[in-house]
């Protein structure tokens, strides 16, 4: 999948592509759920970064765990 195609899909769990609504009817629900799905793709983005460094340290799967918990705060 394509990060625009990654995109799209996390627009449409958000309800942001549903076609009863026109730009500027979304409401700040919507946007929350949108931004709280980018985030999460990029927290797991970087902590596959970490994993995958060539003899990777103990530190690099702390950050990777760091980075995964930041999804779990409130």
């Amino acid at each position: 999948m394509t990060p625009q195609d990654e995109i799209i899909e996390m627009a449409k769990q958000a309800g942001l592509l549903d076609m009863d609504y026109e730009i500027g009817q979304w409401e700040i629900h919507e946007f929350t759920i949108f931004a709280k799905l980018v985030a999460e793709a990029e927290r797991e983005a970087c902590a596959k970064v970490c994993e995958a460094m060539p003899y990777r340290a103990a530190s690099a799967s702390k950050a990777a765990e760091a980075i995964r918990a930041r999804g779990q705060q409130t």
